[in-house]
């Protein structure tokens, strides 16, 4: 298994923990990749979007180089999470809004 960096690896749990602020901080702060993966292939477009965490999709959305068709282990990008009753639709609005 790939190994992710410390910072990586907190900013996925901040994500995953609903941490605005401080996912906000370290994507403003540019060592962070918005598109990094855990060991599900899981991003934080997926932990916003399966957690319904509406103010991350927005931020997401708002963000040059987030890959929104990224696809996990099993193959699923995270509108397929929504498509399943995964997500909440406000994160479904500012999914189609990123362009899918």
């Amino acid at each position: 298994m790939l190994k992710m960096p410390v910072i990586g690896h907190r900013f996925l749990i901040a994500a995953e923990e609903r941490h605005e602020g401080v996912v906000r901080l370290l994507l403003d702060r540019g060592d962070v990749d918005a598109n990094a993966k855990d060991e599900d292939g899981w991003t934080t477009l997926f932990y916003a979007v399966v957690g319904g965490f509406e103010a991350l999709v927005k931020l997401l959305a708002e963000r040059d180089g987030v890959e929104i068709d990224s696809e996990d282990n099993f193959g699923r990008t995270a509108m397929s999470y929504v498509m399943k009753g995964e997500g909440r639709s406000k994160a479904i609005f500012n999914l189609l809004k990123l362009g899918i």
